[in-house]
């Protein structure tokens, strides 16, 4: 609430969206030189009318704006990249290795396939900071989860991208050496 007369026995009426007022604000908008423990909105929060303690933008959103309104208008984490706490005005961090996320993350390492993310699946493989699995190049294959690299086809096999595993024999006629 805010205050715009001195001496007033009763409030005059609600903070705006986007500001708060703890105490003995003079305005519903307040800024420099305004009175009170009040102001615009912090970065990592928001602001719905009538606030007196600005909310923290959830765990796997960040903002580094001022003036939000509402929680939708706090950004959700960027693909590749995690916010692990309430109130970020910048991301925490780049996904481990072995494991991709995408917009919305809340850890570098998500245990699980969810719409946020997860470890990168058979057959693919994901560095530090993967926003999507990447497929494993022809020559290489990867059979198990949770990888950053994969590794080379075996002697005597071919693999074509993506492969999960050394069982395409080579066939007659060819030469199919280990790759190293």
């Amino acid at each position: 609430m805010f205050c715009a007369y001195p001496n007033a026995t009763s409030e005059t009426g609600n903070c705006s969206a986007g500001y708060y007022c703890r105490q003995g604000a003079d305005t519903p908008t307040p800024g420099v030189g305004a009175l009170g423990d009040a102001g615009p909105c912090p970065a990592g929060s928001y602001c719905p009318q009538k606030t007196g303690e600005p909310k923290k933008c959830p765990i796997g959103h960040y903002s580094n704006r001022t003036h939000l309104k509402n929680s939708s208008d706090c950004e959700r984490c960027q693909y590749g990249q995690y916010c692990g706490e309430a109130g970020l005005t910048n991301f925490s961090g780049p996904c481990d290795p072995g494991f991709y996320c995408l917009r919305g993350s809340e850890v570098p390492n998500p245990p699980h396939v969810t719409l946020s993310g997860g470890p990168c699946p058979e057959g693919h493989y994901c560095k530090k900071g993967t926003s999507h699995p990447q497929l494993c190049l022809e020559g290489t294959y990867n059979n198990r989860t949770g990888q950053s690299e994969c590794q080379q086809c075996c002697t005597g096999y071919y693999c074509l991208e993506g492969s999960k595993s050394c069982v395409l024999e080579c066939p007659n006629g060819h030469y199919c050496p280990s790759c190293t």
